[in-house]
């Protein structure tokens, strides 16, 4: 079962909660055990300096003898009156030659006479480490090394820590050393309750962060996937075919763009809808004009209401012929919107096309009462172009001209190269279109005065076609107010032709 996203975003926010709250913890225990050994070491550091500073003083005091067992003596002595003796015990030097008290002199343990010396089958006891107090890891040695108070040491490996040592000196001479052993590495009685009770309050402290981050959490959540939830709900009924969704471009940054995205998408597909039903209506009204004049001379004909004479055929193939313009022109814009209209493109003069166009066209503004002339700077601009789509291009051009100028007046193709393009500029008298409709003219179907287009007896796509040949050759078409108080519309061409 898929989850939703809120579900998603709330358990990755509080999988990341919990990981960070686990970091915490490992970082929290590695540092407090870390630190408090740190701590404990460092106490240990000032009590052995506090120990060998007092059986310094006791000794550098005490008058005693020089041989190896007083001075032993005295530094056993000197320990045990420290004030750190409370778990000392006492370890006797090996016996090594006569024994080393005679006389009166008594011996240094109650018992007054040393044990005797361990034998091969006597071990010591077993140990795990040595205890936590420090007097009771305190290690004495005499000049020669040799144990004389303490606990035994232990077994050591590599692992174990070194004890913390320092000398003892009288009068400048080092008589000896004071090694204190290191802690277990499990801190136990007091150490151990004070870790417990941190480890504890930690882990508390983490348990209620952890459930006071749920609640935000989940707000989080909600509130980071709501507006998706409007984008989905938003999209879903776009994909129904309700193209009425408006949704509001609030919240973040990448969010608020991705609404303002959808609803432009949302506009676009209203004009588009918009447009394909007006171009439906608009394209049956053209075909069904043509077909009804046609079936009505065919019909007067068949009745014999009107003779079926050559001038009665030759208004049939007109609207035969005007029905053929309006297919071939919504084939053209059909292909040009798939892939662009065929171009064969061939070496040609720019001149020589315009030339022949306002020649053919001369005669039917004369019939007209309109001037039509042509201003060229070079009677010789060679282009690389399809002569043929050109030359519809500017057929339909002066269609129009001839077709939407009052006489008398005048319409005008001027010819100029600039650079590596080429501007072609037809332009006429009054009338001129309204200014709201001069970015519409190139749309399909679409007439400024339809009632008089349908009159003169334009379709409506003799613009369109020609917006979409010069998009073929890679260049531009648009129109403007002309100066001599009509239209005027400029193709602008790259002498070489390249599609777009």
């Amino acid at each position: 079962m898929r989850l939703k996203l809120v579900h998603q975003a709330f358990g990755v926010i509080v999988l990341i909660a919990v990981v960070a709250e686990l970091a915490m913890a490992l970082a929290f225990s590695v540092s407090l055990q870390r630190g408090f050994s740190e701590y404990l070491t460092a106490r240990d550091r000032e009590d052995l300096a506090s120990l060998v500073t007092v059986v310094d003083a006791r000794l550098a005091a005490d008058p005693g003898g020089a041989s190896a067992d007083d001075m032993d003596e005295q530094l056993r002595d000197a320990v045990l009156q420290s004030g750190f003796n409370a778990e000392f015990e006492h370890r006797p030097r090996p016996p090594i030659g006569p024994p080393p008290f005679a006389g009166d002199r008594p011996p240094p343990f109650a018992s007054g006479a040393l044990p005797p010396p361990p034998g091969p089958s006597a071990a010591p006891p077993a140990r795990t480490g040595p205890p936590d107090t420090f007097s009771a890891r305190v290690l004495v040695f005499d000049a020669q090394g040799l144990q004389i108070m303490g606990p035994p040491p232990g077994p050591t490996s590599g692992e174990t820590p070194k004890p913390l040592s320092s000398e003892i000196k009288r009068r400048g001479e080092v008589v000896g050393r004071i090694d204190v052993l290191p802690r277990r590495r499990a801190p136990t009685g007091v150490d151990n309750r004070f870790l417990a009770i941190q480890s504890q309050t930690a882990a508390v402290i983490g348990a209620i962060i952890l459930v006071l981050c749920i609640l935000p959490a989940w707000l989080i959540a909600r509130v980071a996937t709501r507006r998706l939830e409007d984008i989905r709900a938003a999209t879903k009924a776009v994909a129904s075919g309700d193209l009425s969704v408006t949704l509001n471009e609030g919240g973040a940054m990448e969010v608020a763009d991705t609404i303002r995205n959808i609803n432009a998408m949302t506009r676009a597909l209203q004009r588009l809808e918009s447009a394909r039903r007006r171009w439906l209506a608009e394209v049956s009204h053209e075909l069904r004009t043509p077909l009804t004049a046609l079936r009505g001379e065919i019909d007067a004909m068949l009745d014999e209401v009107r003779p079926m004479s050559k001038a009665a055929l030759a208004s049939v193939n007109e609207e035969a012929l005007r029905l053929n313009a309006i297919i071939d022109d919504l084939h053209l814009l059909a292909v040009a919107d798939l892939d662009g209209p065929i171009c064969r493109f061939e070496a040609a003069d720019a001149h020589a096309i315009c030339r022949a166009a306002v020649d053919r066209f001369s005669g039917p503004a004369e019939a007209r009462g309109l001037r039509l002339t042509l201003v060229a700077a070079e009677t010789d601009l060679p282009v690389d172009w399809d002569t043929g789509r050109i030359d519809q291009v500017l057929a339909n051009l002066l269609t129009n001209s001839l077709r939407y100028t009052d006489a008398p007046g005048e319409a005008q193709v001027s010819l100029a190269a600039e650079g590596d393009r080429v501007r072609i500029r037809i332009e006429d008298s009054a009338p001129c279109p309204l200014p709201e409709d001069l970015p519409r003219l190139f749309e399909p179907l679409f007439r400024g005065d339809a009632h008089r287009s349908r009159l003169t007896g334009g379709s409506g796509l003799g613009l369109s076609v020609c917006e979409a040949i010069a998009r073929a050759h890679g260049g531009t078409i648009h129109a403007a107010a002309s100066a001599l108080g009509g239209l005027a519309i400029t193709l602008d061409l790259p002498r070489t032709a390249r599609p777009a």
